[in-house]
Parts: structure tokens; C-alpha cells; sequence
């Protein structure tokens, strides 16, 4: 993509079906690095939800039924962990192995299964090998609309994740209905004004973005910061994604004060968090 912001959702830990958040799986942001020339990236449900570096990671498990086992909980950790540095064929070995577990110990349609899935996509999204990752995306969504119905937050992560595929290749059209379903989901389970919501307002934004949408995009991209800012703080980094997104828009609609401020703004963040 051009330079914008998504924000991914992977799937940490998820190793039961009572939870409260969202899918235990790594969330995207358009943010792992979308960008128009003169927008950086910077989010990714990774990205960034309630997070650091906009990686949204899922909310605490309240109750665990019998999973993948403690065995593939490290394996994913160290799969997740080995996709962040960069390692992606180490990650993909891992991943894989995670995989296999995974469905080894708690069958085919365990959320378990769903969570290795989703984050063994994410590594071939990071290699921008759509084709492999999109069986992997679809999967994992299909055993969790399965496994926890179809309007559960853990859906939400996955649906994100699977649009945020679908932006990178180019594919608005199959990408908007999925943001805009997530979007409702995360609504209805956690208010408006929560950081998964803002994370899905950005993306949304991102795909008006890059179909020169500014009348669509601009009031997202506001409510998305406004919502960061609420809930995560003012000198969060998660707001530098968003951020920049809008600095970008100003810019191309020859606003280029505000662009200015937003940027000065951004680059503080990030110094001060370094």
C-alpha cells in the first residue's frame, strides 16, 4: 500500500472461548505500514490497538477450557515474537509447527487452531505472500463464527485481519463490507469509544483514504484520534498511526498548517517513548 497506517489484530494467547476481547490474535491497524507519499505507517489488531506500537493484544482470558496446551502457547509466543523482529522464515517454521499442535491436541475446530492460523497468515502478510495467507485468514474466521457465533469480538479480530489482506491487494470492495462489520461488533461489545474501535475507524479510514475519499475519511480518521486519545492519552504512541494518516490527508487537500502541527505532534511521541 501507499504509506498509511492499518492496524493488524494477532492473536496472542487466546487458548479458551470465554473471553472478553478480541481475538487473541494479532490485530492490524492499517498500520503495519500503509502510506501514500507523504504518510508514514505506523499501526498495526497488530496494529495497534491498545498497544505500544499499535499491536492490539487481546484482553485478558477470564476462563480457560482445555486447549492446545502450554507446549503451543510457547510456540506461538515464540512465533509471534520471531515475526515482530523481522524473522519471518524462523517464524514460519515455528508457526507452522504451532499449527500442527494446535490442531493435534485440540482438534480442527478449536479457537486454538483459529489463533495459530491467524497469526501463521500474519507472517506471510509481513512477506506480502497474500495468496498463502488469505486460506490461512479465511480459516481462522470460519472456525470462529463457528466456535463463538458470528458477532463475537474474536469474529471482529479476524474480520479486521482479513480486510486488511484484501486493502494490501488492492481490493476495496471486498475489504469494506469486512471493516464495516467489524466496526459494528466492536460497537456493540465495547462502546464507542474503545481502542479496538479506533483501530477499526483508522482502517476504515485508510480504505476511503486510498480511494481519494477525504469527505469519508477525514471525520474517521478524527473520531479514531479522538477515541486514542481519550482512552490511551494524549503522548501515547498508538496515536502516531492515526496521526500521520490525517497529517497526510491535510496535506493533500493543501492544508498544510494543520499537517504541519499533527506531524510536530507525532514525531514528540515517538522521541519522548523512545
Amino acid at each position: 500500500m501507499n504509506g498509511l497506517t492499518l492496524i493488524l489484530t494477532f492473536c496472542i494467547l487466546f487458548t479458551g472461548v470465554d473471553f472478553t476481547g478480541s481475538c487473541g490474535a494479532a490485530l492490524s491497524e492499517q498500520g503495519d505500514g500503509v502510506s501514500k507519499p507523504g504518510r508514514t505507517g505506523g499501526v498495526s489488531l497488530s496494529d495497534a490497538p491498545p498497544g505500544g506500537h499499535e499491536t492490539r493484544e487481546a484482553p485478558e482470558v477470564k476462563a480457560k477450557i482445555k486447549g492446545a496446551g502450554l507446549d503451543w502457547e510457547r510456540l506461538n509466543a515464540e512465533a509471534l515474537r520471531l515475526t515482530d523482529s523481522g524473522d519471518y522464515d524462523r517464524a514460519l517454521t515455528i508457526g507452522e509447527e504451532a499449527l500442527k499442535i494446535a490442531e493435534q491436541t485440540a482438534g480442527t475446530g478449536h479457537t486454538d487452531v483459529a489463533v495459530a492460523l491467524n497469526n501463521f497468515a500474519r507472517i506471510y502478510s509481513k512477506k506480502e505472500q497474500y495468496d498463502k495467507a488469505l486460506p490461512l485468514y479465511k480459516r481462522s474466521l470460519g472456525i470462529y463464527e463457528k466456535a463463538l457465533g458470528r458477532n463475537h469480538p474474536g469474529v471482529a479480530g479476524s474480520l479486521n485481519n482479513l480486510a486488511v489482506l484484501y486493502t494490501e491487494q488492492g481490493k476495496p470492495e471486498l475489504a469494506l463490507p469486512l471493516y464495516q462489520r467489524a466496526l459494528g461488533i466492536y460497537e456493540k461489545a465495547f462502546g464507542r469509544n474503545h481502542p479496538y474501535v479506533a483501530s477499526s475507524l483508522n482502517n476504515l479510514a485508510v480504505l476511503y483514504d486510498e480511494q481519494g475519499d477525504d469527505v469519508k475519511a477525514e471525520p474517521l480518521y478524527m473520531r479514531a484520534l479522538e477515541i486514542k486519545e481519550k482512552t490511551l492519552g494524549k503522548d501515547h504512541p498508538g496515536l502516531v498511526g492515526t496521526m500521520n494518516n490525517l497529517a497526510a490527508l491535510y496535506e493533500q487537500t493543501e492544508r498544510k498548517d494543520k499537517a504541519q502541527q499533527l506531524q510536530l505532534r507525532a514525531l514528540q511521541i515517538k522521541q519522548g517513548s523512545k
